[in-house]
């Protein structure tokens, strides 16, 4: 079963690969089996130097060790699992970073601390005019400020840290005045004093996930809290969707979840279809059907009546719907005159809704059934 969970592949460049070593990037196993790989890699290495310190955060780590200990210890945390080889990385004046912590050694052999940022930092987060929602620039803030206060360990650090964090947020268009409030609730949270007392905060157990729109949001957020439902909102469009694209497109005739038209060659005749196969796939289906004469299939009925053959390669897709019923009213929706497929003809659009008010409509939702290509129906909800 772990062999089934640890077979991964990926395309790149229309090129397929199969991963031969480790565990897949992104597996909900793979983080479980690398903290058990470095638990057994420490209870083998360890022991033979036993540092001073040994602090791990994954497969970061931070060692206080004696000078003479330092080579040895990194030759045996290499030589437990030649796959796995640590990088070593020493004090540069008195100072060494370890995550987002800069360890600073005194002359008296104490440890100072402060916030550690690289030097390819771009001073950049959450614009306060973004368009997100209020929480999440409160949360970019508050972040920052509790950084402060948890990594520096001396008062003048700390003031150095928000001096900086001020200007950090004035660059990124936060008012002074929200910096501010954001500060005051976290000096009331660290005195034990919140808005929401104890037993309220235990009913707000039900959380949803909606997509945010400035306004609109908000005033469903304040309707749902009501009846003890948190909202945690979620940006639908942003600049990584649109600009950062790490896959490989689907090639066109791969797409799942379509519908499609495929046109005769001969005539006007053409049929619209939906699968949630891929495309190929289901092309495939309707060429076998017309081998096999299938009594069932349209396509198949089609070329058999009248001679004619479907340009396969030609077909081309009109939508796409995760689900089955979505996909077969987009179906409909593209089903015109021509269409061979069998289907039922929807008013026009710009008829649409003054059509449904309407006391002489013969318009029934609940009465009207779309049929699909081999004759099942369903009620449209």
């Amino acid at each position: 079963l772990l062999d089934i969970c640890l077979e991964t592949n990926f395309s790149f460049a229309e090129n397929y690969y199969r991963q031969l070593k480790g565990a897949p990037m992104g597996s909900p196993i793979s983080g479980f089996l690398a903290e058990a790989v470095m638990q057994k890699l420490e209870a083998t290495a360890l022991p033979r130097i036993n540092p001073k310190l040994w602090l791990r955060y994954v497969d970061d780590t931070f060692v206080i060790v004696k000078k003479d200990q330092l080579d040895p210890l990194h030759k045996s945390l290499n030589s437990t699992f030649p796959g796995i080889q640590f990088t070593l990385e020493t004090e540069v004046d008195k100072r060494l970073p370890f995550l987002d912590v800069l360890v600073h050694r005194k002359t008296d052999g104490t440890l100072h601390t402060s916030v550690y940022r690289k030097d390819i930092y771009s001073e950049v987060i959450l614009h306060f005019g973004s368009n997100h929602p209020m929480s999440h620039k409160r949360s970019s803030v508050n972040s920052l400020l509790r950084r402060a206060k948890t990594h520096c360990s001396d008062e003048e650090t700390y003031r150095t840290e928000m001096k900086y964090l001020f200007k950090l947020f004035s660059q990124n268009g936060y008012p002074p005045d929200f910096v501010r409030r954001c500060m005051r609730r976290q000096q009331l949270k660290e005195k034990g004093i919140s808005r929401a007392t104890t037993s309220q905060a235990s009913k707000t157990t039900n959380w949803r996930t909606l997509p945010y729109v400035k306004n609109v949001s908000e005033l469903v957020e304040r309707q749902l809290k009501k009846h003890n439902i948190q909202i945690a909102h979620k940006p639908t469009t942003t600049l990584r969707t649109q600009l950062v694209h790490p896959k490989d497109r689907v090639g066109y005739f791969n797409r799942k979840e379509v519908v499609y038209k495929i046109p005769c060659t001969s005539c006007d005749a053409v049929y619209c279809g939906q699968t949630g196969k891929s495309l190929s796939t289901r092309l495939h289906e309707h060429q076998l059907a017309v081998r096999r004469r299938d009594p069932l299939s349209q396509v198949a009925m089609h070329t058999l009546d009248t001679g004619h053959l479907f340009g396969w390669e030609d077909t081309h897709i009109v939508g796409a719907y995760p689900t089955r019923k979505g996909r077969e009213f987009l179906e409909t929706m593209h089903s015109e005159e021509a269409c061979i497929n069998r289907h039922i003809d929807l008013m026009p659009i710009t008829n649409f809704s003054s059509s449904i008010g309407s006391e002489n409509s013969q318009y029934r939702p609940d009465k009207l059934k779309i049929r699909t290509s081999i004759g099942s129906s369903f009620n449209q909800p």
